[in-house]
């Protein structure tokens, strides 16, 4: 196999070749797969591999509906765990694995499956993040606008299904990139998926010795990951039984408390979850230091500040205010220099999507075969229309609508390849400190330009919402896109499938949050605070009235460059920022628990098997998917 070419950008670059030479690749059951991939030359095997339909799996759309209809169950539970705590679990994903791995479906087909369900239920969360803004600026004695001016349901329903839209398609421009040319590992998700689909191959084969043995340790780390859950959060009677034995200075709702009087991690040194452990087993060492560092250095900044006066409730403030902010400069800074470093490979991205024909150098095929580029320009052009009637006739003026769309969607595409890059590397959706830096910059045009009022309020969070949308759903492309890459489900049907579940999904989901929201900022609604709709309805307020930190923002941005340059990973120290003490350090010890167990195993040993691949992926799995269990349960059921 050649040697990977040569790149003046600076970063690793993959190898490709004719779609007629070599031997076939790798299979990814292969014990040996989870040692080899991610590194460029055996996923430029498999774009060449995946060029031959005869590879392809059909579209079962009956069990693509099963899918649909799946996804759309646990959009109530997402909405409901972003609005109540301002986080979500994929639930359905895995829920859609487990099915097909017991009914021993094709790999292919779960992977089908399991991206339709994602697509209706994960597309609705960048709605449940940013509309409650829209509704808590309509309350208070001075309000910013009232419920007059804010768009019509149907309105913004038209104009978020366009961004949900528009986050797959955006995706197909650096699809090549992050799979093939620079594959991510997306870690955590990517390995569990590709574990459950292992197992389910070795079954449909009457290997059943293996994909026993497999699942048994799959199982055993969901059983235990599941038993900590239950202990930690199934609240009966009111308070959970390890609140209940540990409760009170040393333990509380599964934080460790620093219990000294000045505390230097504010509100807790480590969370018992086993879902951020296998995170940082998957991660590795190297991306959970950076991560770690980021997460060190935004919490030791408020000592410098005289309002955090030692005592942790004012620490936890100052972060709280300083932490998002700088953590969207950091990401910022550091997406904006790998943009600039991966520029040519960017552009041939693009030149491949709308121009037809191979571009080809000597072997080295460039063109990824996704949507023809007429069909993805009528779809461009389709989505503008559609979007631009959906704010027109619910009451927006047009100039402004136009004006929007131009920038929302030029959001989508810059920064939803910086978000990718993120959930690639660390398994986290930036989605509230992009969409922060997408909130900025609409709010800085639209300022620019000499919008006030309603209307300036109105398209800032309405432009962040499609922005949010947007951005869920490229980094959720991201990890279905690149499960398929290896399994032989082409760009193009894979883009259909997840397309089938984000339409009934915008639109069930956004009606859900319209209401939920009103209802929160009118008190109606009691047991939600929809803390991100609070975030966003306060940073809209300060840019307008010229309060927001700008030096901070811009510093911050220099560093994540400067990181960027240094390591290729400073979105990782941005995202690193934005996170509590409390969630590293278990992602650290994660990664310190697989480096202590390469440490001993024997050179050449692959990594599959209990100790390495399967056992943490039930970890992760039963977390997962117990942890949106029990939430259910206490919510509706022991409440």
């Amino acid at each position: 196999m050649a040697e990977p070419p040569a790149d003046r950008s600076g970063y690793r670059i993959g190898t490709t070749r004719s779609a007629e030479s070599g031997p076939e690749p790798m299979s990814p059951f292969d014990p040996a797969f989870h040692g080899v991939v991610n590194e460029g030359p055996l996923e430029a095997e498999y774009e060449a591999r995946n060029h031959d339909p005869a590879t392809w799996t059909p579209i079962p759309w009956g069990l693509v509906a099963f899918g649909v209809v799946l996804g759309l169950l646990f959009i109530y539970v997402n909405v409901y765990a972003v609005l109540a705590f301002g986080f979500s679990v994929g639930v359905s994903y895995y829920l859609s694995y487990f099915v097909g791995m017991l009914a021993r479906w094709r790999p292919g087909v779960i992977n089908y499956v399991a991206g339709a369900s994602t697509g209706a239920s994960q597309v609705v969360l960048g709605a449940a993040y940013v509309l409650p803004a829209i509704f808590f600026l309509t309350q208070g004695e001075d309000p910013a606008y009232t419920m007059a001016d804010v768009p019509s349901l149907w309105g913004l329903i038209g104009f978020l299904l366009v961004g949900g839209v528009f986050g797959v398609l955006f995706f197909q421009f650096y699809r090549h990139l992050w799979l093939v040319e620079r594959p991510l590992p997306y870690p955590g998700g990517f390995d569990a998926s590709m574990e459950l689909l292992t197992i389910a191959h070795d079954a449909r084969k009457g290997d059943r010795a293996t994909a026993g043995r497999a699942l048994i340790a799959v199982v055993l780390g969901a059983i235990l990951s599941s038993i900590i859950v239950i202990l930690r959060d199934l609240k009966i009677g009111g308070q959970a039984l390890l609140d209940r034995l540990f409760g009170g200075r040393y333990y509380f709702e599964g934080v460790m408390p620093d219990t000294w009087t000045f505390r230097p991690f504010y509100n807790g040194a480590f969370y018992l979850s086993p879902f951020n452990v296998a995170i940082g087993w998957f991660v590795g060492i190297r991306i959970a230091g950076i991560l770690f560092a980021g997460t060190l250095f935004a919490h030791l900044l408020p000592y410098l500040d005289p309002a955090a006066r030692g005592d942790a409730f004012s620490l936890f403030l100052v972060w709280n205010s300083t932490a998002r902010t700088l953590a969207a400069g950091a990401i910022t800074g550091a997406g904006l220099t790998a943009l600039i470093r991966l520029r040519r490979v960017i552009w041939k991205g693009v030149h491949d999507v709308f121009l037809r024909g191979r571009a080809t150098h000597g072997e080295i095929v460039a063109k990824p075969h996704v949507f023809p580029g007429d069909a993805m320009t009528w779809l461009f052009v389709g989505g503008i229309v559609v979007a631009f009637f959906s704010l027109w006739l619910a009451g927006v003026p047009a100039g402004p609508v136009i004006l929007l769309l131009i920038v929302a969607a030029l959001l989508v595409a810059v920064l939803g390849l910086i978000g990718a890059k993120v959930a690639g590397e660390t398994a986290v959706q930036a989605v509230s400190p992009l969409t922060l830096v997408a909130l900025l910059v609409l709010l800085g045009v639209f300022m620019a330009l000499g919008f006030d009022g309603p209307t300036l309020f109105i398209m800032g969070l309405s432009g962040a919402a499609f922005f949010a949308t947007g951005l869920v759903m490229t980094t959720d492309s991201l990890l279905d896109f690149k499960v398929a890459h290896y399994i032989g489900n082409p760009p193009k049907r894979q883009a259909l499938v997840q397309l089938s579940g984000v339409i009934p999904g915008i639109i069930l989901g956004t009606i859900l949050v319209w209401f939920l929201s009103q209802g929160i900022a009118e008190g109606t609604v009691t047991g939600l605070t929809a803390p991100f709709g609070r975030v966003f309805a306060a940073i809209t307020t300060a840019v307008v009235t010229g309060e927001i930190w700008w030096a901070g923002f811009l510093v911050a941005a220099g560093l994540g460059a400067a990181i960027e340059l240094w390591t290729g990973r400073g979105t990782a120290f941005g995202i690193g920022m934005a996170l509590q003490m409390f969630i590293v350090v278990p992602i650290f010890i994660g990664a310190l628990l697989k480096w202590a167990y390469q440490r001993n195993r024997a050179p050449g040993e692959g990594l599959r098997g209990l100790g390495a691949i399967a056992f943490p992926t039930g970890i992760f799995v039963g977390d997962a998917f117990t942890t949106g269990i029990v939430f259910a349960l206490n919510q509706w059921v022991l409440s």
